[in-house]
């Protein structure tokens, strides 16, 4: 009995040892791929894509010009490239009455500073004639 207990269990081990390189030989072979092939044909593929967000330019530049006006024309497309001190466009100037009062009214100022020096500086010369003021005094009206 005990003979044909170890030829079993011999068996079984050679079964398994067996098994085991089978198992691991065909895991080794790569399987073989499969391709599926398909006629070329001409069409038109139309592919949509719906997205949200928002477009952002990479650079952004303003323009500003030196003064204040109407752009009566334009030069460049929008959208095109321009170099440095090309022009963009005409500029009509057109004043501004709060600007135009402003300056009337320096002039005005300017004009009455003006008179009020040279009355004075009149005046302090015909006291310097009479010998009132000194020379100095004189002089600081000239400046």
């Amino acid at each position: 009995m005990k003979k044909v207990l170890s030829w079993v269990l011999a068996l079984f081990v050679v079964a398994v040892i067996g098994l085991a390189f089978r198992y691991l030989y065909k895991k080794s072979q790569s399987k073989p791929v499969v391709f599926k092939t398909e006629m070329a044909e001409i069409a038109d593929i139309t592919k949509k894509t719906v997205a949200t967000g928002s477009i952002v330019p990479r650079r952004e530049v303003e323009v500003k010009p030196k003064v204040s006006g109407v752009l009566s024309e334009l030069y460049v497309e929008p959208g095109k490239r321009v170099k440095l001190g090309d022009p963009l466009g005409k500029i009509s100037i057109i004043p501004d009455a709060m600007q135009t009062n402003q300056a009337d009214s320096g002039v005005r100022t300017a004009q009455i500073a003006y008179d009020n020096a040279k009355r004075e500086l009149e005046r302090n010369e015909a006291l310097f004639k009479q010998g009132v003021v000194a020379d100095a005094e004189l002089q600081r009206f000239r400046t």
